[in-house]
């Protein structure tokens, strides 16, 4: 707390605001580094882990089709998508 009033000490109020501001982002900074370096995970490893969680598995979401009555049918798999596309 001593550390923050000693910088802010002979400053305006809109570089008190800007330096607050840096403190902010040098301190949120290092405390990632630590939590890294401290539970042994790179980025590498933590995007890997986030892609395959949020990764689709089929290209081509659900369609929509109507069938000879006129009835909408929502395709879900990969037969009846892959022959509503061909009729179109």
């Amino acid at each position: 707390m001593s550390e923050i009033k000693i910088l802010l000490a002979g400053c305006n109020i809109q570089n008190r605001e800007i330096k607050l501001k840096e403190l902010l982002e040098m301190t949120l900074k290092k405390n990632r580094i630590q939590l890294l370096n401290s539970t042994n995970l790179t980025l590498k490893k933590i995007w890997k882990y986030v892609n395959t969680k949020t990764k689709q598995t089929e290209r081509i979401g659900d369609s929509k089709v109507k069938n000879e009555l006129g009835e909408t049918i929502v395709c879900t798999s990969a037969k009846p998508k892959a022959d509503s596309l061909c009729s179109f």
